[in-house]
């Protein structure tokens, strides 16, 4: 590859735990155990395209805790270029929390977080021309944010269409577990 892929999307903790029982409302269950992760799609894809030998920079908007969770240094770690972050001061990261039963059923929540602050920033050149457009359609925030994203994603798609190779690593990383997907 010629030059960087730039992905754009979220940088996210994920806190995976297993109960006993997804509890209904106004129920409490024990925690049998947990586990918290590297996870977000912008920063999954980023890391695949690093770890595969490509020149990946990460734009996403991340909080004071970025750092300290130790995330930084594992992207850093993995080569992804992080001079496009948006750090937001004040804010925590996003994050992610995934709760599931012995029979595999889940519920989830999320935190956005800094996250909830990247349609309000000004964009890189380079993506702006994608983001624009997308920034005159009226949609929630959280649907912009996912559209901008199958963007991001559907351009790297288009630039990988000689390397059969890229693509299937693509295709696989988003087919793993979201519990391997960080060791990626």
């Amino acid at each position: 590859m010629s030059g960087p892929i730039d992905v754009v999307g979220h940088a996210a903790l994920d806190y995976l735990f297993e109960v006993e029982h997804i509890a209904s409302p106004n129920e409490s269950y024990p925690i049998t155990s947990y586990e918290v992760l590297f996870g977000g799609g912008g920063a999954n894809i980023a890391a695949a395209i690093a770890h595969l030998g490509g020149y990946s920079r990460l734009v996403a908007a991340v909080g004071d805790d970025f750092s300290t969770s130790g995330y930084e240094q594992h992207l850093n770690n993995l080569d992804v270029d992080l001079s496009l972050l948006y750090r937001i001061e004040g804010e925590e990261s996003t994050k992610a929390f995934v709760y599931t039963d012995p029979n595999h059923n889940q519920s989830s929540y999320f935190y956005w977080g800094s996250s909830s602050k990247l349609p309000d920033i000004e964009a890189p050149a380079l993506i702006l021309s994608i983001w624009q457009p997308l920034r005159q359609v009226s949609m929630p925030g959280w649907l912009r944010n996912q559209s901008l994203f199958l963007l991001i994603l559907a351009r790297i798609w288009l630039l990988t269409q000689k390397s059969i190779w890229l693509r299937y690593w693509i295709i696989r990383i988003f087919s793993l577990p979201i519990s391997m997907r960080s060791s990626v």
